[in-house]
């Protein structure tokens, strides 16, 4: 769930919390932060898909984490149900669309309509070029 008061995502069943504040240090002698996945390495940035899908309202979700040296930066969310494709063979745009149209239903349900805050912004985007949609949620430095 995605707190709009502060912009801190909680994932109970799995145990994992993740706040704008979370350092990459703090990340990585977390359990959940250990066992992540190295997605980008481009340092100073570094990013990490966390290796479980976190369910959330009613949605699985595949987490990355994206850090700047320390600080995170953003989190980008991704409904993880099979229905909506499983590689480039099954994959379509009217699945993508459908996809995003669940982003768009969590995000009503977790925090209305707004989308800037002042600890950042949230989106959910069909990226034309990569050829899927996510949610973004952009932190801004020093958010509390």
């Amino acid at each position: 769930m995605l707190d709009a008061a502060n912009g801190q995502l909680a994932f109970e069943s799995i145990g994992v919390t993740i706040s704008p504040t979370l350092t990459r240090d703090a990340f990585l002698a977390t359990t959940w932060g250990a066992a992540a996945e190295h997605w980008v390495t481009n340092e100073p940035w570094h990013s990490w898909r966390l290796a479980e899908v976190a369910p959330s309202n009613g949605i699985d979700l595949i987490v990355v984490l994206f850090f700047h040296e320390q600080t995170l930066r953003s989190v980008e969310l991704c409904h993880s149900d099979p229905k909506f494709g499983t590689s480039w063979e099954d994959h379509s745009m009217e699945k993508e669309m459908a996809r995003k149209d669940s982003h768009d239903a969590w995000l009503a349900a977790c925090i209305g309509e707004a989308r800037k805050f002042d600890w950042g912004e949230v989106f959910s985007a069909y990226d034309q070029k990569a050829g899927n949609s996510g949610i973004v949620i952009k932190y801004v430095e020093g958010a509390e």
